[in-house]
Order: C-alpha cells, then sequence, then structure tokens
C-alpha cells in the first residue's frame, strides 16, 4: 500500500476479515469504505483471488527455473538472472553444481567483467569445489573492475564480498601473510568489514602495516 493509502487505515486491512501479520507481511484488502476501487473491491472480496497469510506455504523455487532461463534468453546482461538463478538450481539439488557453475559461465561470457557474476563464481569454487587457486583468477578480477571503475550499487556487495572471499580462501589454504595482506586493501574500501576486522585482530596486525603485497606462494 503506497503512504497515502495506509493513512488513516488499520494496522492491517481486514476487509476480508483477515487482520493477521507473517513477519513483514500483511494483508492488504482494503475495507469497503476505503476502496476507491468500488464494485471492482467489492468483487476482489468476493472472489478471493487470493490465499489467506496465516499458515501459508511457499511452492518449490524449482517452478521458477524456466522464467530464469527465459529471463537470461531475452536479455543475456542480465546479472540478476544468472546469480539468482545458479542458486535455484544448487537449492533444489546440491548435486547439479556442474549445471550452476555452466549457468554462470553462460553469465560471464556476455558480462566477463561483471564484479558479481566473478565473485559468485569463486563462492561455488571455494565452497563446492575446494578450487582456491582457480576462484583467485575471478576474485582479483572483480577486485581489479571494482578499483578501475565506479561499480553501481547493485554490484557493491559483490565487490564487498570478492575482498572478503580472498582473505578467506587465503585462511583456508593457510597463508597467513596474504590473508593479512588482502584484508588490509578490503579495509581500505570497507572500512568496518568484519571479516577483514577479525582477520587482523586474530593475527595482532595493526591496519596499515607491511601494504607491499607478499610473493605468492609455491604450491
Amino acid at each position: 500500500m503506497t503512504e497515502r493509502e495506509t493513512q488513516g487505515a488499520r494496522e492491517a486491512s481486514n476487509g476480508d476479515e483477515i487482520g493477521h501479520h507473517h513477519h513483514d507481511e500483511t494483508g492488504a484488502i482494503p475495507e469497503p469504505e476505503r476502496d476507491p476501487r468500488g464494485v471492482w473491491g467489492e468483487l476482489e472480496r468476493q472472489v478471493k483471488p487470493y490465499f489467506d497469510v496465516r499458515g501459508h506455504t511457499h511452492r518449490d523455487s524449482r517452478e521458477t527455473l524456466p522464467l530464469f532461463r527465459f529471463m537470461t534468453w531475452a536479455d543475456p546482461t542480465f546479472v540478476p538472472g544468472y546469480v539468482v538463478g545458479a542458486q535455484v538450481i544448487l537449492s533444489a539439488d546440491e548435486t547439479r553444481l556442474d549445471e550452476a557453475l555452466a549457468f554462470l559461465r553462460e553469465g560471464l561470457r556476455y558480462s566477463p567483467n561483471s564484479i558479481t557474476l566473478n565473485t559468485e563464481y569463486a563462492r561455488h569454487l571455494i565452497v563446492k569445489r575446494v578450487a582456491y587457486a582457480e576462484a583467485e583468477s575471478y576474485l582479483k578480477r572483480a577486485i581489479q573492475t571494482g578499483n578501475s571503475s565506479k561499480p553501481a550499487d547493485w554490484e557493491r556487495e559483490g565487490f564487498q564480498d570478492a575482498y572478503r572471499w580472498m582473505v578467506l580462501q587465503w585462511r583456508k589454504r593457510g597463508n597467513r601473510q596474504q590473508e593479512l595482506y588482502w584484508a588490509r586493501e578490503g579495509l581500505k574500501r570497507f572500512p568496518d568489514d568484519g571479516i577483514c576486522l577479525r582477520a587482523l585482530r586474530a593475527n595482532q596486525q595493526p591496519v596499515g602495516q607491511e601494504d607491499r603485497q607478499p610473493h605468492e606462494p609455491h604450491d
């Protein structure tokens, strides 16, 4: 409901005698005396083309997969379609990692410098594949892109996550020197980031110390 519609309205509209809150969801069927739609509003209250929010359930997320396929066919540069679509693929079946990664790679073909896509692809490599070296190259691309241009607002979270995953993957690889370097780099752009701050505190290294990047480790 718009701000104008809620002026003078009750906490939850109860034209259908439903006045129940579920988390941040509230029924919004206006009472007859506050419904400007007239006969069409009465038709909605009588036909009830909606469900009672009380005790509602969500449908299987797999039903949305064809929609993500169509939306990315329609606009191959629509990054959120690839990111969320890959998540839905994995939420339906954790064994479908190859399919999710292939979907993200398709997105990267059309948007190779997308901060969010590079970070998300690296995240799956780290968490699902333990492919740290491969993930590092995608994280570096995301970070380089973010530092060489002004990221769009919707890409800023992916930019910050790139630093976080860079810190975490070096921690998992047992290289404290690289972990500290990337934690300090992350704090230059995101001074309040919790993961970067914890990395420094755990190693008792002050921010700003040893800004020179250490040598790459030998595998």
